[in-house]
């Protein structure tokens, strides 16, 4: 039995691999290192490799094994999580780059770190001024575990097994619809905000070549360019994450989006489109930075920025405009 399931799973099983594949050699020339940017983007791809092979497997089995279709939700449910992070990690590493010195994060609180205490830096939330994105680590972790239980919640309601009664059944499917939808806003406002970030950057990054008397780019770094082109994608991709948790047709528990072997044509064709199409596209954006970046100066000594757009005030910045 082969459904369009597995053949949507498939197509991007294959351009998921192609992406694997670059990365994996990235790493294997040493282009790319492990302790950098590109390793969370390889954790995306890995979590939606994973994802599509149990949609594929789904897709031929069908129901004598329904943990495989569990298992592609959950998965898949992390990658838009792991973009957005993707993005904040890479517009970081440019700032660290070109400004000395990320005002998302501040690159000496990792000084003589290991891994593992590296790791509880960037979660920690103590002193959010120097490190908003540990926050931002944090209002992520909280959006995908709102979407978990949510979606457990509602994987209980549709059970054959479930004895709740209608009332019962109700009240937990506008909780886990709350739920869903709480965490999906979250995701969302999180990369409306990212955005801003970028465009807030792309100013700086302005501001900056003026004042070293340098050519003013046209728009933006071609790096920023490609981070700004993320956003309608993943914008995309968040607006159909509510949809999936408001809409009845689009919940992937709701028993009438299911035919004989698994989802529907019509589902998958949304499905594929909106969520997986959009990721993907995302993650390609994300990777080509790497052609963009080779010339990028390297990272200063901690405490020497070689800019910061706020010593600039508003006149400073006018006047330079203007020579």
């Amino acid at each position: 039995m082969w459904t369009s399931l597995a053949s949507a799973s498939l197509v991007f099983l294959i351009l998921y691999a192609i992406v694997f594949a670059v990365l994996t050699a990235l790493y294997a020339t040493g282009r790319i290192k492990v302790r950098s940017r590109y390793s969370v983007l390889y954790f995306h791809v890995i979590i939606r490799l994973a994802s599509q092979g149990c949609g594929v497997a789904f897709g031929n089995i069908g129901y004598d094994n329904v943990n495989l279709l569990v298992a592609y939700f959950v998965l898949g449910a992390e990658g838009y999580f792991t973009l957005v992070l993707c993005t904040a990690r890479f517009l970081v590493s440019w700032h660290n780059h070109h400004f000395g010195d990320s005002w998302l994060e501040a690159r000496g609180r990792f000084d003589g770190m290991n891994i593992a205490q590296r790791m509880g830096a960037i979660f920690s939330l103590t002193n959010t001024r120097k490190n908003p994105l540990g926050t931002v680590h944090w209002l992520l972790i909280a959006a995908n575990a709102l979407i978990i239980a949510g979606g457990s919640s509602t994987s209980a309601v549709y059970s054959p097994d479930s004895d709740l009664t209608p009332s019962e059944k109700q009240s937990r499917l506008t909780t886990a619809k709350a739920l869903r939808a709480t965490g999906q806003v979250i995701f969302f406002i999180l990369n409306v905000v990212l955005f801003l970030c970028i465009l807030y950057t792309i100013k700086q990054a302005r501001a900056k070549a003026r004042t070293e008397n340098k050519r003013v780019p046209i728009f933006a770094h071609p790096t920023l360019l490609l981070l700004y082109c993320t956003f309608p994608f993943l914008c995309a991709r968040g607006i159909f994450g509510i949809c999936q948790a408001l809409i009845a047709d689009l919940n992937y528990f709701n028993t009438n989006v299911y035919d004989a072997n698994g989802l529907s044509t019509h589902f998958v064709i949304i499905e594929a489109i909106l969520a997986t199409m959009d990721e993907w596209v995302s993650c390609a954006i994300l990777l080509a930075t790497f052609y963009t970046s080779r010339n990028d100066p390297p990272k200063p000594e901690i405490g020497k920025q070689a800019f910061s757009a706020k010593s600039l005030t508003d006149e400073e910045a006018t006047g330079v405009s203007e020579k």
